[in-house]
């Protein structure tokens, strides 16, 4: 792979993960669906909506994963709240956090410092030049002399140095901004006294729960009136209505501030 090809995809790998924590934070069905579920849990675990005051994203799985008989908690969103527009909406609002699931910001930093080696090796080459006179063997395994054809290998390889030099700045603040980005977004959402999960798990979770919602829909649409007569969309209208489901959750929402 070449500088320039290594560089550009570490550029939009990093885009991804901005992108990505950009989407959570602005999208306005995600906070609508994330209030819903949070008034859902804690009628569950409290039987009002009293209680926790925000839902970490790591009880999402155990949210997603609760049910009474065949009927679930996705269900009732989807009879509630999500109805296939809903859904296809949000997934677009969040477009790229699929990908950023999938994505490692470990790995990412990896790769960061394995550019800025690229760096330090024509650092070094530049260094030979100054001592010597004249530059090592070439690609075709020919040696270049101390004349003209080695000052312009010279002037090329301090060209390149200074092209990768600021290319690996940009990386190093690109991944930096990235990091903070994503880690205010989590606090935004979470408790935060909480230490912040991995950018990927975070958008892990995320991702997962709008897979299971998504799924739940489908599930919906193709036999609303069985759904149906579980539910009615009117139960958690007014004060002091509560939804059937009620059992407690195996993960409760870990922020009570």
């Amino acid at each position: 792979m070449t500088h320039a090809a290594q560089f550009s995809g570490l550029r939009k790998r990093l885009d991804c993960m901005w992108q990505a924590s950009t989407e959570v934070l602005s999208s306005m069905r995600l906070r609508e669906l994330l209030r819903s579920v949070l008034r859902i849990a804690n009628y569950i675990n409290h039987g009002s909506s009293d209680g926790a005051k925000a839902l970490s994203v790591k009880s999402l799985p155990a949210f997603a994963s609760f049910s009474v008989g065949s009927v679930s908690t996705l269900h009732y969103l989807c009879l509630t709240l999500c109805g296939p527009q809903f859904v296809a909406q949000l997934q677009k609002d969040l477009a790229h956090v699929v990908e950023a699931s999938r994505e490692s910001m470990s790995a990412q930093q990896q790769d960061v410092a394995a550019f800025g080696q690229c760096v330090a090796f024509t650092e070094s080459q530049l260094k030979g030049f100054d001592r010597v006179g004249v530059c090592g063997p070439t690609s075709a395994g020919q040696t270049v002399g101390a004349d003209g054809a080695a000052e312009g290998a010279k002037t090329r390889l301090s060209a390149l140095h200074a092209t990768l030099q600021e290319q690996h700045r940009v990386l190093q603040g690109t991944l930096e901004r990235v990091r903070l980005h994503v880690e205010d977004t989590q606090r935004f959402f979470g408790d935060q006294a909480t230490a912040v999960l991995a950018a990927e798990e975070f958008f892990g979770y995320i991702a997962g729960f709008m897979g299971l919602l998504a799924s739940a829909s489908v599930e919906v649409q193709q036999n609303p009136k069985r759904w149906q007569r579980f539910f009615s969309a009117a139960e958690l209208q007014g004060e002091g209505a509560r939804p059937r489901l009620k059992r407690s959750l195996s993960v409760p929402p870990e922020s009570t501030q």
